[in-house]
């Protein structure tokens, strides 16, 4: 069985370099492991370039894009590059997202059970770095009186259990059947950021079983509990890619929720914002590319872009 993982990092050096030592801790069972870079600006290409020089248990391969495709042209090309490389199985995960260094050996276990049936995608315990589990990896899918989309964490006491079966994974920790990618295909390159993960999770479901296996474990240093300062921004560049792509997945899987959700999004919108005309603007043009299914990169609507209150 040939296990390879892709990592997707873009201007975070730093927490790559904790990251990767966590893998190097992986001393038998992965195959290789791929990064890719979203043409990060901070050292990262050096960096990786003296990285694949070291030896380690794996085999490394550093794929260098030529712009920064987001998290899902990310994690689209370095899977299409695992599965040219022979993958029965492919791990995926952020470049903040740490692994427990026996996760090999704890995914071998749960992939040879046969009580676990047609599996498509085997998910790990997503974790904050205080050690608590970060319920929100994990997911039910659920359609309250016909046309409300609910997505709800599963509950703390399912990581008692040794598996559960869950609806949605996000892209920290998940190991993909490389025959379901096959069958159902890749994530959608073009969604950019937001819902790639979601949105490929309704298709893989499809062709199999999603369990998570709690003692497969990451921690997830994305900043949980550290403290904000209050922001100045009404919207940004951030809630046109998830207003966008969550109507492009509704539409793909359930259009009655996709209708109601664009009718209670357009409601809210105004009401939050009534004066806010760059604001309703984002909106509209999130609504109709996502109706029209004009994904990638916005020409305007670009990382950076914001609206101050």
């Amino acid at each position: 069985m040939k296990i390879i993982a892709v990592v997707v990092t873009y201007n975070r050096i730093e927490k790559l370099k904790k990251t990767l030592l966590a893998y190097d801790a992986i001393k038998r069972g992965l195959d290789t492991l791929v990064v890719v870079n979203n043409k990060s600006t901070d050292g990262t290409p050096e960096y990786l370039s003296e990285w694949k020089g070291c030896k380690s248990s794996f085999n490394k391969e550093v794929l260098n894009l030529d712009e920064n495709l987001g998290g899902s042209g990310g994690f689209f090309n370095g899977c299409q590059h695992a599965l040219s490389l022979g993958a029965d199985w492919i791990l995926v995960a952020d470049d903040d997202a740490y692994p427990n260094p026996d996760i090999i050996e704890q995914f071998e276990t749960y992939s040879k059970d046969q009580r676990l049936g047609s599996v498509s995608a085997i998910c790990s315990t997503v974790k904050h770095m205080d050690g608590t589990v970060d319920l929100g990896h994990r997911k039910k899918y659920m359609v309250r009186f016909g046309l409300r989309p609910v997505f709800a964490p599963m509950a703390l006491e399912n990581y008692k259990k040794k598996y559960f079966e869950i609806d949605l994974f996000s892209y920290v920790g998940t190991f993909l059947n490389a025959d379901s990618l096959n069958k159902v295909g890749l994530c959608n390159p073009d969604y950019f950021i937001y819902y790639d993960d979601t949105e490929h999770s309704m298709r893989m479901r499809e062709n199999g079983r999603i369990v998570c296996v709690p003692s497969i474990a990451f921690s997830h240093d994305d900043g949980y509990g550290q403290v904000k300062e209050q922001s100045n921004i009404a919207m940004s560049w951030r809630d046109f890619y998830d207003i966008r792509n969550k109507i492009n997945m509704f539409l793909r899987h359930d259009k009655k929720v996709a209708y109601f959700w664009i009718a209670s999004r357009y409601i809210m919108c105004f009401v939050k914002y009534p004066f806010c005309r760059k604001c309703q603007k984002l909106y509209l043009a999130a609504v109709r590319d996502g109706i029209s299914g004009k994904l990638g990169k916005h020409p305007i609507y670009k990382p950076g872009f914001s609206i101050i209150k």
